[in-house]
């Protein structure tokens, strides 16, 4: 059974039972749609109907909604939407098949160096009125359509123009993340992220660490140009006609769709040069508790691409090849070897270093006359980082050391 309002084992009704005993002995104040049937079984849900768990969870949000002022947020003004007006572009409107009330946002457009810029409570407290506003949405929806176990809703969030720079604001995207699997919990009905480039499984890697197993089974990832297969959750008529969809215009609520399109701040990237039939090898040290996110693309034709861990030996050095060949003879592959050609979007991920040592980039050219470009970003940050602590190295900070060796040899020529 689903543990959904109508669809309950005797077990779970025995637990509804007993949650709904505690919920009115503890004679909280509170609205009656948060002791609801319908509200305690999310709790009952998100704890997999542990009694105790779910009512420690339920008691925790009902404190922190008086105290932050939840039930009231929705009496004000959109927080930051002048600042953002020319920074984000998003929609409320219409559902999926389910009736799940839909937003859509063009997230991946976002400068993160200005959301970087923005009070971390300002941002908070509208991301507050953005759930408030849904949990209406969600209770609009469910009378229009006569479904009164309907009580989570969908997003849809547009990629397109995702850069390793958003791992700035990753670290808020934490902080939002607990806020909603503390206080929000079996909210997410369905999250999809759609236009997803190269670099989203790097970013990714990280935040999904913020997101509990049951939440992450919601979220459905949708690469570029295969924007149709949300038909299969949404008609038409419901849809952005951009993403396959009938619906036009369907983002009138921000100005920042009419903004020119322009390059993201501070995106840098290095530039490697590999010559015919050898590997070029670089090197970056890393402390315990780094977190390594890279990305690079092909120029021309196709290269290998190798990953390896060394936690014992030194950076190797540009003139000396042979130490190159030693340090790779010692270290640890992490992963498989593989092909990147320059048709493709590129290769994005990301490792998270236990302890301290070396991680080792290898591009690899098996042609026996050409040489080969790859363009690339390496980002080193401190676990700590992503969890609310300090800010990622800002460009032109003092980063990790970074060294590179031109390795003799490689496999089978071609071209």
């Amino acid at each position: 059974m689903s543990g959904r309002l109508g669809d309950l084992a005797g077990q779970q009704i025995q637990s509804l039972e007993s949650l709904r005993c505690q919920v009115q002995e503890s004679k909280e104040t509170v609205p009656q749609t948060q002791t609801s049937d319908l509200d305690l079984l999310r709790f009952l849900r998100a704890r997999s109907f542990n009694v105790n768990a779910a009512f420690k969870q339920w008691k925790a949000c009902q404190e922190w909604r008086k105290t932050f002022g939840a039930p009231d947020v929705l009496d004000g003004p959109y927080p930051l939407e002048q600042e953002l007006k020319y920074t984000l572009s998003f929609s409320y409107n219409g559902h999926d098949m389910d009736h799940r009330p839909l937003y859509v946002e063009r997230s991946g457009a976002v400068d993160p160096l200005v959301i970087a810029r923005l009070n971390p409570d300002e941002v908070i407290r509208r991301h507050i009125y953005h759930q408030e506003l849904q949990v209406r949405r969600t209770e609009e929806n469910a009378r229009q359509f006569g479904n009164e176990a309907l009580d989570s809703w969908c997003e849809i969030h547009d990629m397109r123009g995702l850069s390793i720079q958003h791992r700035q604001v990753l670290s808020l995207f934490t902080r939002l993340a607990r806020i909603d699997s503390d206080y929000y919990p079996e909210r997410a009905g369905r999250i999809f992220f759609i236009n997803v480039p190269a670099v989203f499984p790097a970013l990714w890697k990280i935040c999904k660490r913020a997101l509990d197993s049951k939440t992450r089974e919601k979220f459905v990832v949708i690469s570029a140009n295969k924007t149709g297969e949300l038909l299969d959750y949404f008609t038409p008529d419901q849809l952005p006609a951009e993403y396959g969809g009938a619906v036009e215009g369907l983002f009138p609520v921000s100005a920042a769709a009419r903004r020119p399109s322009r390059p993201l701040t501070g995106v840098k990237f290095q530039e490697a040069h590999v010559l015919a039939r050898r590997r070029n090898l670089k090197v970056f040290n890393c402390e315990a508790g780094d977190v390594v996110m890279w990305y690079f693309s092909v120029v021309s034709k196709d290269v290998k691409f190798s990953v390896h861990w060394n936690a014992g030996e030194p950076p190797v050095t540009q003139d000396n090849p042979v130490h190159a060949s030693h340090w790779l003879e010692r270290a640890t592959p992490l992963g498989d070897t593989c092909i990147v050609s320059a048709s493709s979007d590129g290769l994005s991920d990301t490792h998270f270093c236990s302890e301290k040592g070396y991680i080792g980039m290898v591009w690899e050219n098996e042609s026996i006359i050409q040489n080969r470009t790859v363009t690339y970003q390496v980002s080193i940050d401190h676990s700590s980082k992503y969890d609310g602590g300090e800010g990622p190295v800002e460009d032109g900070d003092e980063g990790p050391v970074e060294v590179e060796a031109c390795v003799n040899g490689a496999a089978s020529s071609h071209d």
